[in-house]
């Protein structure tokens, strides 16, 4: 599975609030990290954990409805402190995930992931770099 496939993956989890379509490819030690929550980094069950019960809590709420669109952050951009990941770069940038919550343009974040041998090593739900210097293709993957 291409880079590309595997962002659209995690993005079509999100909208249908599914755990089972992202989890066989996530790696064992996973690391999710969110820059705008206090919460430390989380490993392995902890993270799936996390990931998981967000996608739980938002199914029970009345306004949780999620949209992940696949999104491009600029290559020319500073990095943000995520020069350690090795991005697949196209024409547009970097493929990432721009999440929305309750309408499409309530945008809420991009998130980055880190992949390596078909699997997914990490997730990094940013602040920064800011939403509005990401490029929206308008594609929602189901």
């Amino acid at each position: 599975m291409s880079e590309l496939e595997l962002v659209k993956l995690y993005a079509k989890a999100w909208n249908h609030l599914d755990f089972s379509i992202i989890e066989p490819y996530l790696s064992e030690d996973v690391v999710y990290s969110a820059q705008a929550v206090s919460f430390p980094e989380l490993k392995g069950k902890e993270a799936k954990d996390r990931i998981k019960g967000r996608m739980k809590k938002r199914s029970s709420e009345d306004d949780g409805r999620v949209y992940a669109e696949l999104g491009y952050f600029p290559s020319d951009y500073p990095s943000w402190g995520l020069a350690k990941i090795n991005f697949h770069k196209n024409l547009w940038g970097y493929p990432c995930i721009i999440m929305a919550r309750g309408n499409k343009d309530n945008l809420i974040c991009p998130v980055i992931l880190e992949l390596q041998e078909g699997k997914i090593i990490s997730i990094y739900t940013c602040a920064v770099p800011p939403i509005q210097n990401v490029f929206r293709t308008g594609e929602y993957p189901a």
